[in-house]
């Protein structure tokens, strides 16, 4: 796991100064110090957190006439390459050996920039399901990559107006972006013939998806948030090897009263993170920075999940989390007050395909924030594949009374793993189960006393985006990132309706 740059240019200069502020910038993403390597054309670095290769994985890794700098986990390289010493080694092999068409075979989570001396060319890639970032911003013959958008303000004419990476695509600078990796969810398994099949698919592959992500023989965390999601995963994993349990919260948070309950149900150590109004309200500038988004809900899971990964890493440099599977089976009750029934489909596939920009993005962010590497089992693509052949219509119960059961396939697979206090427990946002909403919401009446705030705010997401926190929020951020605020591209995603 790391933090990478490129710089594509004639000048080797500029390549090696701003390629130094840009690599300086990522330097809390990683425990080695950065790197760089002039290609001759090009400039690759990388700021490097040793998970798979140790020291023996070095980066940026030079292969024949190829060189790459790679951010990100491929749980198959001993597949790809048995007697490469790292991930990234066996990365760059069978990438010089198939070319783009050997991202089909990576199994995991990755974002890389590639070198290629006898073709004369640079590319970069990112995963189907963006787990990892990537942006690029050009000027004219100067082309900058970096894993965080900070980065590219390093260059003196950034005008704000940056492209992602998309998910599953390589960017050249000739061709810009092409399709590479197909979305996962796009499966053409049939459906499962009922639901005890649904269930017993879902049971071998997340099996599978956490056997691959639990790393033999260290310690590692799974973040709890007392939800079936977090439970399941921490259930599963302990049958490999046991974890230590991290919850966050306030005094009153009921997700930590869930959680030790949890702990004490799997007989696992769980280490609690308490947090109070002032320290919630001291970090929020700095998990903005990090962040890099005004979106108020973003920042409010952002900072739990800034605490509980500050957690993670007193223990060790490997989470796992349940990122994910809200939006594989439909697990916020606003789908199903903004969506038709025969809509849900694909609003899911709306919110899969935006992960990248939203709860990936965040744990991106809040991990590297402390040089940790966060893994989502339930966004493996084997697994994806399972839950998507599920049909919409399963994945929730309407009651007598109209009482919704979201999540029903995953709940039924949690009866397996979990009590009842579980894997029954209601939906509740990671924020406010937390208690850090009400937190911001009240700092927010303090700080922001201009009546007239709603009109100082830009265009952008309806209904709710006019709030005081939405001010408070949008200010820090403008005035962190400046030149993203003026030119209208922050990050931001919301799934209304008429986006489908």
């Amino acid at each position: 796991m790391c933090g990478i740059i490129a710089i594509v240019c004639d000048d080797g200069e500029y390549r090696r100064t701003v390629g130094a502020k840009m690599l300086e910038l990522l330097a809390h993403r990683g425990t080695q110090p950065g790197k760089t390597f002039d290609c001759g054309g090009s400039l690759l670095g990388c700021v490097r957190l040793p998970i798979v290769g140790g020291y023996d994985g070095v980066q940026p890794v030079i292969y024949g006439d190829m060189a790459i700098a790679f951010n990100g986990e491929i749980y198959n390289y001993r597949d790809l390459a048995a007697d490469t010493p790292s991930d990234t080694a066996a990365c760059l092999r069978v990438i010089r050996a198939e070319g783009f068409a050997a991202l089909n075979r990576f199994r995991g989570m990755y974002a890389m920039i590639v070198h290629d001396r006898a073709a004369g060319s640079v590319w970069a890639a990112r995963d189907p399901m963006g787990v990892k970032p990537l942006y690029v911003w050009g000027d004219g013959g100067r082309w900058h990559l970096a894993s965080e958008i900070k980065c590219l303000a390093a260059a003196p004419d950034f005008d704000g107006k940056y492209l992602q990476v998309l998910p599953g695509h390589v960017w050249t600078p000739k061709d810009g972006m092409q399709p590479v990796v197909g979305p996962p969810w796009k499966t053409d398994l049939p459906a499962p013939a009922d639901m005890n099949e649904a269930v017993e698919n879902l049971d071998k592959a997340l099996r599978e998806s956490v056997r691959l992500r639990v790393p033999a023989g260290e310690k590692y965390a799974v973040l709890v948030s007392g939800g079936v999601d977090s439970s399941l995963i921490a259930a599963v994993a302990n049958l490999y090897q046991p974890p230590i349990l991290i919850a966050v919260g306030t005094e009153e948070s009921e997700d930590v009263k869930v959680a030790c309950r949890l702990a004490e149900h799997l007989k696992l150590q769980i280490i609690v993170r308490r947090i109070s109004r002032p320290e919630v309200v001291d970090i929020l500038p700095k998990v903005v920075w990090h962040l890099e988004t005004p979106d108020k809900y973003m920042i409010a899971n952002g900072l739990a999940t800034y605490f509980a990964m500050q957690a993670a890493a007193e223990h060790t440099r490997i989470t796992l989390g349940g990122d994910g599977a809200d939006e594989l089976f439909a697990g916020y009750d606003y789908l199903f007050e903004h969506f038709e029934p025969e809509d849900l489909g694909r609003a899911l596939e709306f919110l899969l395909a935006h992960l990248g920009m939203t709860e990936l993005m965040r744990l991106d962010r809040m991990s590297m924030a402390h040089a940790v590497e966060a893994r989502e089992p339930f966004l493996d693509g084997a697994f994806i594949a399972q839950a998507m052949r599920i049909p919409v219509n399963w994945k929730y119960i309407r009651g007598r009374r109209g009482e919704l059961t979201t999540k029903a396939p995953l709940r039924l697979l949690a009866d397996r793993f979990l009590p009842e206090f579980v894997s029954r427990r209601p939906k509740v946002n990671f924020f406010r189960g937390a208690g850090i909403f009400g937190i911001l919401e009240a700092n927010a009446e303090e700080l922001v006393k201009d009546p007239a705030y709603a009109a100082t705010l830009p265009p952008g997401r309806p209904k709710d985006a006019r709030t005081k926190l939405d001010k408070l929020c949008w200010d820090i951020y403008a005035g962190m990132f400046p030149q993203v605020a003026a030119a209208g591209t922050a990050p931001v995603v919301t799934i209304h309706p008429w986006f489908i």
